[in-house]
C-alpha cells in the first residue's frame, strides 16, 4: 500500500515538474523575444535619430548659406551703386561740398540697408584712396577712422591686407571677441589693392538663432571655421581639442563627451570653408526605451503569474475530475504508465470514438437525404409544402422553384489495374464515391445540387438560379447552359478517374411533380441510349426525339403477337456461342449479319423487349452466376471467362441487374 502511494506521489510530482518546466521555458522564450525585440528597437531609434539630425544639420547649413549670401549680395549692391562710384577715386584733398554731400547720402543708404536686413548689424564703406569711411554710425577720416573701423569690425590692418591678397569673403573675429562675423566685399576681386571695400558685420544673434533652432535637448549644433575654432555659439558644452581636430577631417564618428556616448556629424557650407557640426547624445532616447522594456517585462511576468493563479483557482474542481478520470485509465492499464501518458491515451481513445460517432452521423444523414431525394424523384412527395419543408430539414440550399435532373451513367473503365475478390468490390465502391464527389464539387460551382445513386446510375437534382423563363429565348439559353455544364462535367470527371461516362439531362421543371416527370424522362433517356447504342456523350429530349419515335413504333409492333424473326434467332445463337469475346459490339454483329445497326437494334427491341448490349450483358451475368456457385474462381477470373475486360465491369453489370455484388451473391449460395 505504501509503495503504491509513493508511486502515485512520484507520478504527480513528475506531472507537476513537467508543467513547471514548461512554464519556465515559456518565460525564457518571452525574455529572449524581449531582448531581441528591444535590441532591434535600439538600433532603429539610433538610425532614425542620426537620419533626422542629418536633415536638421543640412537645413541649418542651407540657412546660414542664405544668411551669408544675403550679406555679401548687399555689399555688392552698395559697391555697385552710383553714389559709391562717384566717390571711389576721390582723393582726400578733393573732398568738396558735393562729395561730402554724397558721403552723407551714402550713410543714409547704409542705414536703410540695415533697417531692411535684420541679419546685418553694421555696414561701412572704406574708400582706400581718400581714407574716408562712410558707415551707418557716421563718417570717419584718416588714421583715427581706420582704427575705429578695426575696433568695430574686429579686424586689424594686417588682416585686411591678408584678406585682400587671399580674396576672402568671410572672416571670424579672433578669440576673445564677442562672436561677431565680418563679410568683406571688394570693388574688384582680382586686384590686390581695391579702390573701395564694404565691411558688413553679421548679426551674431541671427547666427546663434539658426544654431539654436537646430539644437535640441539631445543635440548641440556649432559653427566652426576652417581652422576648427568654434565661432558660435559662445556658450554651451565645451568641445575637446581632439573632437575639433576630428571634425575638420571627418563627417561622422562616435566619441565620448562629458562622460556620455555621443555621435558627431558635420556638414560644410557652400559660401565658405566653414562647417556646421552637431553632437548627439545617444543615451537620451535609450534610457526611456530601457524603462519601457523593464515595464513591459514586469507587466508580462505579472500577467503570466495572474494567469497561472486564475487557472489554478478556476480549474481546481475540474482538475479533480481529470485526476479521477486519469486514475481510472491507470487502473485499466494496470498502473504501468504515469498520469500524463495515461491521460493522453485515454483522451485520444475518447477523441477517436467521438470522431467515429460523427462520421456515422454524417453518413446516416447523407443516406437519409439520398432516400428523400429518391422518394421525390419517384413521385412519392407531391405536395409543394412538404417538399419545401424537406428542403429546409435536409439543408439542401435550394433557392428558386426551377429544377433540372441529370443522370451520369458509367459505360466503361479505362486505366484501371486488375483487381479481384473483395478488393475489386472495394475499388468499385471507391470509384463510385470519387466519381460522385468530383461531380458534386464541379456542379456546386454553378448550381445548388443534391445527388443520389439509384440502379447503378448517379442522379443529380439541380436548382437553377433563375425563376421560370419568361420567353422562349430565355428557355433556350437555360438549356444551352445546361448542355455546356454537362459536357464540362463529363470532361472534368473523366480527367480525374479512369471511367467513360454519358449524360442525359431534362428540361427545366417546377415543383415536386415536375421533378418526378423529369426523373422519368432522364431514366428512359439513359435506357434508350443504352438500348440503341447511341454514341453521344450528352443527350436531352430534343436530341433523342427521332429515337423516341422509333421506340414508340417498335413498342407498338411488339404488342402485336408475331413470332421472333429468323434474324433475331441467328444473332442470339451467335451471341450464345461467342459471349466470351470482350470485343463483341453492335457494329460487329451488324456487319457479320449484313444488317444496319439501327435495324438490328429495332428488331431486337421488338422481338425480345431489350437492346443487343443488354441481351449480351444478361447472358454474361447468367454464366457468371453459374460460375460463382459452382467454382471458387476469383471475380477477376470469372470476368475474363464471361467476356468482361476487368472485374469492375462485371461488378457494375452484376450490381445493376441483380442489385448484389458478385461476392454477396456467392455468399448467399
Amino acid at each position: 500500500m505504501q509503495k503504491n502511494e509513493k508511486s502515485s506521489r512520484q507520478r504527480r510530482f513528475g506531472l507537476f515538474g513537467r508543467i513547471l518546466s514548461s512554464y519556465f521555458i515559456l518565460i525564457l522564450v518571452i525574455l529572449l523575444f524581449n531582448v531581441v525585440f528591444y535590441s532591434q528597437a535600439y538600433r532603429r531609434v539610433d538610425a532614425y535619430l542620426l537620419e533626422s539630425q542629418r536633415l536638421v544639420l543640412s537645413q541649418a547649413a542651407d540657412t546660414l548659406d542664405r544668411l551669408f549670401a544675403e550679406a555679401v549680395n548687399t555689399g555688392r549692391q552698395i559697391l555697385a551703386s552710383s553714389q559709391v562710384a562717384s566717390l571711389m577715386y576721390c582723393r582726400e584733398n578733393d573732398l568738396n561740398v558735393y562729395k561730402k554731400l554724397g558721403i552723407m547720402h551714402l550713410q543714409e543708404e547704409l542705414i536703410r540697408r540695415i533697417a531692411y536686413n535684420g541679419s546685418i548689424e553694421s555696414i561701412a564703406v572704406l574708400f582706400t584712396h581718400s581714407g574716408v569711411s562712410a558707415s551707418n554710425t557716421g563718417i570717419l577720416r584718416g588714421e583715427n577712422g581706420i582704427q575705429e573701423l578695426s575696433v568695430r569690425f574686429g579686424l586689424s590692418d594686417d588682416q585686411l591686407k591678408n584678406a585682400y591678397a587671399a580674396h576672402q569673403t568671410l572672416l571670424s573675429e579672433q578669440p576673445g571677441g564677442q562672436g561677431r562675423l565680418t563679410a568683406l566685399v571688394y570693388d574688384s576681386v582680382i586686384r590686390s589693392n581695391p579702390d573701395a571695400v564694404c565691411l558688413l558685420s553679421i548679426n551674431a544673434q541671427a547666427v546663434a538663432g539658426v544654431l539654436e533652432n537646430a539644437s535640441d535637448e539631445w543635440a548641440t549644433v556649432w559653427l566652426l571655421d576652417a581652422s576648427g575654432r568654434v565661432i558660435s555659439p559662445a556658450s554651451g558644452p565645451a568641445i575637446t581639442e581632439e573632437i575639433l581636430i576630428r571634425l575638420t577631417g571627418e563627417d561622422e564618428f562616435s566619441m565620448p563627451l562629458n562622460g556620455k556616448d555621443c555621435q558627431f556629424l558635420s556638414a560644410g557650407l557652400s559660401a565658405s570653408p566653414w562647417k556646421v557640426a552637431a553632437g548627439i547624445d545617444l543615451a537620451y532616447f535609450n534610457q526611456p526605451l530601457h524603462r519601457l522594456q523593464y515595464t513591459y517585462l514586469l507587466t508580462t511576468l505579472v500577467a503570466l503569474s495572474l494567469g497561472v493563479l486564475l487557472a489554478v483557482i478556476f480549474t481546481h474542481q475540474r482538475a479533480k475530475r481529470i485526476r479521477r478520470i486519469t486514475r481510472r485509465f491507470i487502473e485499466k492499464t494496470g498502473g504501468a504508465k504515469d498520469d500524463l501518458a495515461a491521460l493522453e491515451e485515454g483522451m485520444q481513445r475518447l477523441l477517436d470514438e467521438n470522431g467515429s460517432y460523427r462520421d456515422n452521423i454524417s453518413r446516416h444523414m447523407r443516406e437519409i437525404r439520398e432516400n428523400w431525394l429518391i422518394r421525390v424523384m419517384h413521385g412519392k412527395i407531391r405536395s409543394a409544402e412538404v417538399f419545401r419543408q424537406g428542403c429546409c430539414d435536409y439543408q439542401t440550399g435550394f433557392e428558386s422553384d426551377m429544377f433540372a435532373v441529370l443522370c451520369l451513367d458509367v459505360i466503361g473503365y479505362t486505366d484501371v489495374s486488375e483487381v479481384s475478390g473483395d478488393t475489386g468490390e472495394d475499388v468499385f465502391d471507391l470509384i463510385n464515391y470519387c466519381l460522385d464527389s468530383f461531380a458534386v464539387e464541379f456542379l456546386s460551382r454553378h448550381y445548388n445540387s443534391q445527388s443520389c445513386m439509384y440502379n447503378n446510375s448517379f442522379y443529380y437534382l439541380l436548382n437553377l438560379k433563375e425563376d421560370k423563363p419568361t420567353s422562349s429565348s430565355d428557355a433556350a439559353a437555360e438549356k444551352a447552359a445546361l448542355q455546356e455544364a454537362c459536357e464540362a462535367l463529363i470532361t472534368y470527371v473523366e480527367g480525374r478517374i479512369g471511367v467513360q461516362l454519358r449524360c442525359y439531362f431534362s428540361d427545366p421543371v417546377t415543383g415536386p411533380e415536375g421533378i418526378a416527370q423529369a426523373y422519368t424522362e432522364v431514366r428512359d433517356g439513359i435506357q434508350l441510349m443504352e438500348t440503341y447504342n447511341i454514341a453521344v456523350r450528352v443527350a436531352d429530349r430534343a436530341s433523342l426525339m427521332k429515337v423516341q419515335a422509333e421506340e414508340a413504333e417498335t413498342k407498338a409492333e411488339g404488342e402485336s403477337a408475331h413470332p421472333i424473326s429468323r434474324q433475331t434467332e441467328q444473332v442470339c445463337a451467335y451471341i450464345a456461342q461467342n459471349y466470351q469475346d470482350p470485343m463483341m459490339t453492335v457494329s460487329q454483329l451488324s456487319d457479320l449479319f449484313h444488317l444496319s445497326q439501327s435495324y438490328l437494334l429495332r428488331i431486337f427491341k421488338r422481338d425480345l423487349g431489350m437492346g443487343v448490349l443488354e441481351y449480351i450483358s444478361q447472358m454474361r451475368i447468367q454464366k457468371a452466376k453459374r460460375l460463382l456457385k459452382e467454382t471458387k474462381d476469383t471475380v477477376g477470373a470469372i470476368a475474363e471467362q464471361v467476356g468482361y475486360t476487368n472485374s469492375l465491369a462485371l461488378i457494375r453489370a452484376f450490381r445493376k441487374q441483380e442489385n448484389l455484388t458478385p461476392t454477396e451473391y456467392r455468399r448467399l449460395f
